[in-house]
This record gives structure tokens, sequence and C-alpha cells, in this order.
């Protein structure tokens, strides 16, 4: 007579399968976004984290190509209070900078009447490049 391990083996091997299955089904797309993410390390040591992007191909007979996009990265402290309207003051980058999404422009009028949009947290760069290095 098999002992209980042995009869419940050939229930067992489908069931691994299946979890094998449904984790690879679960992980595999997380891990292809990690690729979609580029990074690139200051010369002081800031990592920023960026975008993979693709372009529409709008040229006649041009074809999309995929290229990095930084939004936002910062290069001078915010001018405000006694900073406003003087010359930008360089800021060192934290350790590890987001760049993944646009981030708002200089304080302006709106097209809207009476309406005024943008940040005054606005001294910083949009970098596109078609290579990460």
């Amino acid at each position: 007579m098999p002992s209980p391990a042995t009869r419940d083996l050939p229930l067992a091997l489908p069931l691994a399968l299946l979890l094998t299955s449904v984790l690879t089904a679960l992980l595999t797309p997380a891990l292809a976004l990690i690729d979609d993410f580029p990074v690139v390390t200051t010369d002081q040591g800031s990592s920023i984290l960026g975008r993979k992007l693709t372009s529409a191909g709008l040229r006649s007979g041009s074809l999309p190509r995929d290229y990095a996009a930084f939004f936002g990265v910062p290069y001078a402290k915010v001018p405000v209070g006694n900073r406003r309207f003087k010359p930008p003051v360089p800021e060192p980058l934290p350790s590890v900078v987001d760049a993944k999404m646009p981030t708002p422009g200089c304080l302006q009028l709106s097209r809207r009447p009476l309406e005024i949009t943008g940040s005054e947290d606005c001294l910083t760069l949009q970098i596109f490049t078609p290579n990460v290095i």
C-alpha cells in the first residue's frame, strides 16, 4: 500500500505546475517594467530615474523609436523669498531623483481669464535622449 506522501504525489505535481505558471504570469510584467525606467548616475553619485517612451513616428516614412525621458531634474533651489528675481542658486541633487513624470511649468497666465497655472518650483530640466549609457 502506498504511503500518504506518495499517494498525494499525482495531485501535488499539477498544483506545483499551476502555482509556477501563476507566479510566472504575475512576475513577468513586473520584471519587464524594470527596463522601462532607465537610470543614469551622475558624477556626484545621484541616480536619476527616467522613463522609456516611444516616438509617434509622425514624419513621413519614419518609424517609431524608443527614447529615454527625464522630467523635472532640479538644477537650482526654488526661487522663493529672498531668492526671488536673483540668479539661480545651485542645489546638490538628492541621492535618487524620480524623474518619470512631467512637472509643472513656471508660473504664467492661463488661457482662461484670471487663472494662473504652474509652480514657482520650476528650475528643472526636461531631458530627452535616444541613448542611455
